[in-house]
């Protein structure tokens, strides 16, 4: 028989259907300033879908169920949609489900972003797609059906699609790693407590034998959302090779007599990545960047592997043409003997040459979306205050603020919660945090009265995200040297904006000009006097230890050198759920204070629990259900109280806020 051929579209880790403003240099505006959104501009989610359609018409047809004919090919995406953008947030992902309709896959993954807005309303997305979920590793307990452990609810453990004369069965495993510092970890843990995650690889194989052995598949393909590395070590596990590849032939084995999967789509990582299998093609797009080298692709091990990860955010998708030819083997009947891609790189700068678009029916989904529930959502209020603070960044950036010092604790105390949460540990150490003056913008007024969505976002306008760093005590202290020791011919001025510690400095300290240079023998005066690590738990204050290390949660503009920060670029941001944009946990931070003030109103309230145990007792009555044998009961109610924690609280009363940050921790002592 001769070869087969299948054509499928891959994509992962979409987020934003706006495209972000930036300068003539490439820096980035805000997403929001005074007036609103500062982009209403989706050319991006247009162009993107109008290439998939383009690609989908090209490929071969076979009728349906009825007369109607349906293209041969696959659509399969790899994670991370509701969250996080500007419009998410403001949709609680929606907008992202109703863009994901239109491009119609055929199979996802969920990613760690999927979990943003906590396991109640991912329920809720998922039942307004019209496309299948598929997650196999990740499964709950739920008491209809006694205590089982089942796939989550509205998602398959796996999914089998006959496309191009072939039986596909498709597999869907999020990594061990994206899982533990993922966003949903950090939801209620009551939300969690019932599930567990199963390791990729046994998921992987045991789901393959039953897809081939007893569900007949040709071919059994795996969609991941994991880190690079975890992709390739299950590709090597799994046997995702090319036929006849240098690595079976070395073996001195087939890969028809091998077990696994065929080949693996991956998301979570950005960078555009193919495994050493793969066969690049054409690349287009009017100037693709080249495909960023990773430092494990020398290692021999990842050889020949068929991995296949497509970048992010609407920039790049993957035409994968995949060639298959019969074989007679012990547990494969088919294999692939080559997988080539064609990359497409921002389609939207090829069709932005051309004067007229055809219409679209994505821009109209869009544009009715952004116009009506988007804009809403921006104006409707987040929290009140009894305070009255005037926001004024020119002083945020030249000196230490109220508003600025307010910034700085909420996002300590949004990671902290979470931190806490996770570790199930009330008594997990703060790490220390940093920003400049800079980061926190938006000239108005801020209270008395109801704060909006509009006006916390405007104070963190831009998508730079939170980062977690472990640095030297005396990389700090070099670091808070170098913005706070005046340079009297740099007019910008780089304040630090802190949480978790004090400084004492003497502003009288200037930087010497080159040609002064520096008094032989002696070290040139340093602005920093002392650094003093503020404790949580009441125990005494301790200066920094210039030797020891200390976590430091920052901004990946600083992270990445800005402002001065120039040692932070040194060190590797550790991986973390603390990834969103700073106005998502600004407000992140804002919804945490409603539920906890929800929730003790729920722990005080003798009438709700009391209401709580009379339903319990009414519905043992009524199934007649003996005492020591309602266990499921109470889990049926106790499944309920989670979900009305994690939605109800948006109905409750607007969280109360006190703009109380004192003075005093970024002390100048030469004012003494």
């Amino acid at each position: 028989m001769s070869p087969q051929l299948l054509n499928i579209i891959h994509f992962n880790d979409v987020y934003k259907m706006t495209e972000n403003r930036t300068t003539q240099s490439g820096k980035m505006l805000p997403v929001v300033d005074s007036e609103g959104l500062t982009s209403a501009n989706f050319d991006h989610v247009v162009a993107f879908s109008e290439r998939i359609k383009w690609i989908r018409n090209s490929w071969p047809k076979a009728q349906g169920t009825g007369k109607y004919l349906e293209p041969q090919g696959l659509v399969l995406f790899s994670g991370d949609l509701f969250s996080p953008s500007v419009e998410s947030l403001l949709s609680k992902g929606m907008n992202m489900v109703l863009l994901m309709n239109e491009l119609s896959p055929d199979a996802c993954v969920p990613g760690n972003h999927e979990f943003d807005f906590g396991r109640a309303r991912f329920n809720q997305l998922v039942e307004f797609c019209n496309f299948p979920w598929i997650l196999s590793n990740v499964q709950e307990q739920t008491p209809k059906d006694n205590n089982e452990w089942k796939t989550l609810v509205g998602l398959s453990d796996y999914r089998i699609l006959k496309r191009a004369g072939l039986k596909i069965g498709l597999i869907g495993l999020m990594s061990q790693w994206v899982l533990i510092l993922d966003a949903w970890k950090a939801t209620n843990p009551l939300s969690r407590e019932n599930m567990k995650l199963n390791d990729m690889q046994k998921t992987c194989m045991e789901l393959s034998q039953k897809l081939r052995e007893d569900e007949g598949c040709d071919l059994v393909f795996a969609l991941t959302h994991a880190e690079h590395r975890e992709d390739l070590d299950l590709a090597i596990d799994v046997a995702a090779y090319p036929a006849d590849c240098e690595t079976i032939k070395k073996a001195n084995g087939k890969l028809e007599d091998l077990p696994g999967v065929d080949a693996i789509f991956g998301g979570h990582n950005h960078n555009y990545y193919l495994g050493k299998g793969v066969n690049l093609g054409d690349q287009r797009g009017t100037n693709p960047p080249t495909i960023k080298s990773n430092d494990f692709d020398t290692e021999e091990k990842y050889n020949d592997l068929l991995v296949v990860k497509s970048g992010f955010d609407f920039n790049d998708l993957s035409e994968v043409i995949i060639r298959v030819e019969d074989r007679s083997g012990k547990y494969r009947k088919k294999v692939i003997t080559s997988l080539k891609v064609i990359r497409h790189n921002r389609p939207v700068d090829e069709l932005r040459s051309q004067n007229i678009w055809l219409e679209s029916s994505m821009s109209s989904v869009l544009t009715r979306q952004y116009n009506n529930e988007i804009m809403k959502s921006l104006i409707s209020s987040v929290a009140t205050t009894d305070d009255e603070i005037e926001v004024n960044s020119q002083e945020t950036r030249r000196q230490e603020t109220i508003i600025g010092n307010w910034v700085a604790d909420a996002m300590l105390g949004w990671y902290q919660y979470q931190q806490r949460k996770l570790t199930s540990d009330s008594n997990t150490p703060a790490p220390l945090y940093i920003m400049t003056g800079g980061t926190v913008r938006g000239d108005m007024k801020l209270g008395p009265g109801e704060i909006t969505r509009h006006q916390m976002i405007q104070l963190l306008p831009f998508e730079t995200t939170l980062t977690l760093l472990q640095v030297e005590g005396s990389v700090l202290l070099e670091e808070l040297n170098g913005v706070l020791t005046h340079d009297p011919s740099d007019p910008r001025v780089r304040f630090p904006v802190v949480s978790g510690f004090r400084v004492e400095w003497d502003s009288r300290i200037k930087k010497k000009k080159k040609e002064e240079g520096k008094e032989e023998g002696k070290e040139e005066e340093k602005a920093v006097k002392k650094v003093i690590i503020v404790k949580e738990t009441g125990e005494d204050d301790t200066e920094l230890d210039p030797k020891a290390t200390y976590p430091v949660l920052t901004n990946t503009y600083l992270a990445e050198g800005g402002s001065g920060f120039k040692r932070f670029k040194e060190i590797k941001a550790r991986t973390t759920y603390a990834e969103v944009a700073m106005y998502q946990a600004l407000l992140f931070y804002i919804n945490d204070l409603r539920t906890a003030e929800y929730q003790k109103r729920l722990e005080k309230s003798k009438s709700v629990s009391d209401g709580v145990q009379a339903a319990i007792n009414i519905m043992k009555d009524l199934f007649e259900v003996k005492s020591d044998g309602y266990d499921w009961l109470e889990q049926l109610m106790k499944d309920a109280v989670v979900n009305v924690l994690e939605s109800a609280p948006e109905s409750s009363p607007l969280p109360r806020i006190e703009f109380k940050a004192k003075l005093g921790r970024i002390k100048d002592v030469s004012a003494s």
